[in-house]
């Protein structure tokens, strides 16, 4: 996904970690994607002559699947992530 949308996503990812910004940068990312997704659905709908479109900002309000986590899944990624964070040393 980085790779498509930076020439470098290390230099980005390291700017965000630089900063303390990343789980910043990561929403940001994670929010773009999704409404990029949103967009290309919206498109292939309003693609269909017999649909009745709305704008784009009202479809998505009633259109938009919202991912649900668990506690337990929530929790589990957690760990995961400080895992993977833990075992991270950055070059000097």
């Amino acid at each position: 996904m980085l790779f498509s949308q930076y020439a470098n996503p290390f230099l980005f990812i390291n700017t965000l970690i630089k900063g303390k910004r990343l789980y910043e940068g990561i929403d940001f990312i994670i929010a773009d994607e999704v409404e990029r997704k949103n967009w290309q659905l919206y498109c292939a709908c309003a693609a269909n002559p017999f649909a009745e479109m709305k704008p784009y900002e009202e479809w998505k309000t009633t259109n938009t699947a919202k991912p649900e986590m668990s506690e337990l899944d929530i929790n589990d990624t957690v760990k995961k992530s400080d895992n993977i964070l833990n075992g991270f040393i950055p070059p000097k």
